[in-house]
């Protein structure tokens, strides 16, 4: 069986809490700072559920790869994996919704380089709701009971595995152009 690694899940941090914007029109800059805020929140939520989440798979693993047969072991703990689906659905779909609220932000009337900052920490967003999708799939292929050997098993989560990396990846080269965005207008930010 392949040693699971679950770097490649770790959300990328946005850094984006307690920050405002300080530039263009006041209204629509008010409004854009207000979704931003309300996004940090519900992302934050969202990686709370989906580190938690993690924290518990690995343990399981952990435990069932102490079993003389890992593989029979995990098949035997569908009700606790089962358990965390419920909680990474939930992290996704804070994910998405956060995502929203930036990208309602970016459709308001503020700059432009604003607006592509914003859409980029969209798709970031989104990016992080799809690896939580990929880390449920693995999640399920961990108990499925169709799975009849461990060749099969590792070929299935080798599959997952591959799909977070390329996620990964995708997700450095948007928190790259968000950081970019941050840097060139580092005095349009202020701190909280």
């Amino acid at each position: 069986m392949p040693k699971l690694v679950l770097s490649a899940c770790v959300c990328l941090v946005l850094s984006l809490s307690a920050c405002s914007f300080s530039f263009g029109n006041s209204e629509e800059v008010d409004k854009a700072n207000k979704l931003v805020n309300e996004g940090n929140v519900i992302q934050t939520e969202a990686e709370k559920l989906f580190s938690e989440s993690t924290g518990k798979y690995d343990a399981i693993v952990k435990e069932a790869q102490s079993a003389e047969n890992t593989f029979e072991e995990l098949a035997n703990k569908e009700e606790p994996l089962k358990a965390l689906l419920g909680p990474l659905e939930t992290a996704a779909n804070k994910f998405r919704e956060a995502a929203q609220k930036s990208e309602d932000a970016s459709k308001l009337k503020v700059e432009d380089w604003f607006k592509q900052y914003l859409s980029l920490r969209g798709e970031l967003l989104r990016k992080e709701a799809e690896s939580v999708d990929v880390f449920s799939r693995m999640v399920k292929i961990t108990y499925d009971p169709s799975i009849e050997t461990e060749e099969d098993f590792a070929a299935k989560l080798k599959e997952q595995q591959t799909a977070l990396e390329n996620l990964g990846k995708q997700k450095v080269d948007l928190k790259a152009k968000v950081d970019k965005l941050t840097a060139d207008h580092k005095d349009d930010f202020k701190q909280q």
